[in-house]
């Protein structure tokens, strides 16, 4: 091709290597950087809690290993993470299969729906569903006993429970979809149909061709959502405080949460070492997902444009499109029904007396000074926020990528390291060694936004990494055999190719964010309020209406601002191939 023989005068051969050495001192030293923003604060708390007076704290881990609350809450974990996520990764696979590669999706709201439930902030849709399958007073119960009284079936009570242990695998299963479905959406999104249709020529079924020949090419996106579903659901706190805590689940995330801040005196070294545990489980799944990886064939973006070819599901195309709205209901539209009704009403009561409803409680979130800079606040660290994690991911996944060995296993642990670490825990490590002399963040906005961003990196990093995996290794490859540096074809190349996953990673990054509930709980104040100090406060003191006016607000904001960015990433896709033509302009 012409691009590939055109002559390269010296001038130019030398601009572009020192080009390329630039970016790849720039890259070096931002990893450096977010090595030290992570380690610091992690470091520094594990030798105060675990290395106190140069020897190790062996009484914290007597503490835990010999305790049988730890035990319990370890099983329940185990239990609650293995169901929930093996659920969510199956649905989250088949609705990114339907949605990109059938006839079934619904045009361009299908590519949104299944994502919808990262718009509603998980302690809110945890509310939601209390507020809905509560066993006497759920708005769900309450209709249900009413259908039956027609019956003649007496019902004082149920039939629907959430505060159970099906209720809490449910709602955390709703939550973690979404972390699947956008990872794997993209590789389908980006499959070469030629497998497909030739698997189909040859007589494979609709079935054989999804298990054997689409599932099995993107199964390396598949592994990179199980290693997110795992870092999320690991760590999740909101919803098992507020389901689990009434169903009598303990779980490990709610149990460390409990002993920094639940007790008095704080309990932190037997927290920290709960964290270290659950640092080596997650070091253990990404290195288990690494291997599969490696031994794997996975779609990628190749250098000729390829035809979309949907599968034809005939009359079962209907039933795909239900399930798919049913999980939507389930997920966002019934919780934010609950939210909005309970938000409308003077308080929460079953019975719904329109007369009474009112606006009273939204009013008042825009009277309260606290809370409007609350809302400010969390939005405006919650778009630069995402931005900056997700350029700083896809900057190190490249590098990594790039380089290869160990500095991309090293790059790799980095920012994995935090997904690990219980949020609150590493909140205490940003209040001690941040919020203190020489550094006195604490009380500011820069704190918050340094912590979100290394809590969050894993998830940034998991969606950059799966974007930046579908580039083919050809038109990277071309562009340099044209003479173009580092810097250049990650410009030109690489990144409009990966814009589609980047903003998909920021609308998941935007959310979590904002709705951040535990570190917000640390280092949040009334000098520095977010969304998540004022919905926990509003939670511990029972004021469910003002809740769900908060939840509420935040949620539609939340899907405004989502659904046009992933609306404008995924505009630009159809863009990205007319750049690798004009690497060398």
């Amino acid at each position: 091709m012409a691009i590939m023989t055109q002559h390269i005068p010296a001038a130019d051969t030398g601009t572009r290597k020192l080009s390329s050495l630039l970016f790849e001192g720039a890259n070096g030293l931002l990893a450096l950087l977010m090595l030290l923003l992570v380690l610091y604060p992690i470091g520094a708390m594990f030798v105060r809690e675990l290395l106190p007076d140069g020897g190790v704290n062996i009484q914290a881990f007597r503490n835990v290993l010999s305790s049988s609350a730890f035990w319990e809450a370890a099983y329940n974990t185990a239990i609650v993470l293995a169901v929930s996520g093996s659920l969510s990764i199956l649905i989250g696979t088949i609705f990114a299969w339907l949605n990109e590669r059938t006839d079934a999706q619904m045009g361009f709201v299908s590519k949104f729906l299944p994502v919808l439930p990262l718009l509603v902030p998980s302690v809110a849709m945890s509310i939601g569903w209390i507020f809905l399958a509560q066993e006497t007073s759920g708005f769900l119960n309450v209709f249900i006993r009413w259908l039956a009284d027609f019956a003649g079936i007496e019902m004082r009570r149920g039939p629907l429970n959430i505060s159970t242990w099906s209720g809490l695998i449910f709602v955390y299963t709703l939550h973690l979809v979404p972390f699947s479905y956008l990872i794997v959406s993209v590789a389908f999104r980006n499959l070469d149909p030629a497998y497909e249709e030739a698997a189909r020529m040859s007589g494979a079924g609709r079935l054989r061709v999804f298990l054997k020949i689409s599932s099995a090419s993107v199964l390396p996106a598949i592994m990179n959502s199980a290693l997110l579903v795992t870092i999320v659901g690991i760590a999740m706190y909101s919803v098992p405080v507020i389901i689990g805590s009434v169903a009598r689940i303990d779980v490990l995330s709610v149990m460390t949460v409990n002993l920094v801040r639940g007790v008095y005196p704080p309990r932190i070294a037997e927290g920290v070492v709960i964290s270290l545990i659950l640092t080596a489980v997650v070091l253990g799944v990404w290195w288990l997902q690494r291997y599969m990886s490696g031994r794997q064939r996975h779609a990628t973006i190749g250098g000729k444009a390829g035809g979309t070819s949907l599968v034809e599901l005939g009359a079962w195309k209907w039933v795909a499109r239900v399930l798919v709205l049913a999980f939507v209901a389930a997920s966002t539209v019934l919780p934010f029904v609950a939210l909005l009704l309970v938000a409308l009403q003077p308080f929460w009561s079953p019975a719904i007396d329109v007369s009474m409803l009112s606006l009273q409680h939204f009013e008042e979130l825009f009277q309260a000074g606290i809370t409007k800079r609350a809302l400010t606040t969390s939005l405006t660290l919650g778009v630069v926020g995402a931005t900056i994690g997700m350029i700083v991911a896809a900057v190190l996944m490249e590098y990594a990528r790039d380089r290869g060995g160990w500095r991309a296993n090293t790059v790799l642990g980095i920012v994995r390291l935090p997904g690990a670490v219980i949020n609150v825990v590493l909140g205490v490590g940003f209040l001690i060694v941040l919020g203190a002399p020489p550094f006195n963040l604490q009380g500011t906005a820069l704190i918050l936004l340094l912590a979100y961003i290394v809590i969050y990196m894993p998830q940034a990093a998991t969606a950059a990494g799966s974007a930046i995996e579908q580039v083919g290794g050809e038109l990277i490859e071309s562009g340099r055999m044209a003479g173009a540096g580092k810097s250049r074809v990650f410009g030109r190349i690489t990144l409009p190719l990966i814009l589609p996953g980047l903003a998909a990673g920021w609308a998941m990054i935007f959310v979590v964010m904002v709705g951040d509930l535990t570190a917000s709980a640390l280092l949040a104040g009334t000098r520095n309020p977010v969304v998540g100090f004022v919905i926990l406060d509003i939670w511990e003191n029972g004021l469910y209406s003002a809740l769900a006016a908060l939840s509420a607000l935040i949620s539609m904001i939340s899907t405004a601002a989502v659904m046009l960015v992933l609306y404008l990433g995924r505009g630009r896709l159809s863009q990205a191939g007319s750049f690798s033509g004009r690497i060398t302009n």
